[in-house]
């Protein structure tokens, strides 16, 4: 059984930094880190086992990720924190975004996603 996503690309951050991006490549997890202006400061890949996989399938599960709605926009400001998600496994497919608005339960995926990142900062 099929345990890791087919799709996943996620981001957090903004243009005064930091941002943190997160993409599956050839069954990898690329960990990129920005500095202000979005300047690469840091890369790394990770390896998540199914284990780890099933963990953060039941967060997403639990989260409900894949009723998020497309957008979610708050006030756009200079310093303003976007987001991105686009996810797809065998449940289904997501693609959601924001400016300084959250949907329910968006620091549980935070830290589902520091776990796939043996605990690197995705914030």
């Amino acid at each position: 059984m099929v345990v890791a996503p087919v799709i996943f690309k996620t981001w957090i951050g903004g243009f005064v930094g930091p941002s943190y991006e997160v993409e599956l490549i050839d069954g990898e997890l690329t960990y990129r880190v920005f500095e202000r202006g979005y300047d690469v400061h840091n890369t790394e890949t990770f390896s998540p086992n199914d284990s780890d996989w099933r963990r953060f399938r039941e967060t997403v599960d639990r989260i409900d990720l894949w009723s998020w709605a497309p957008v979610y926009n708050g006030e756009s400001l200079p310093d303003a924190t976007t987001w991105f998600i686009h996810l797809k496994m065998a449940a289904g497919e997501v693609t959601s975004t924001g400016i300084n608005l959250y949907p329910p339960l968006f620091v549980d995926y935070m830290h589902a996603v520091r776990d796939l990142l043996g605990g690197r900062h995705f914030a």
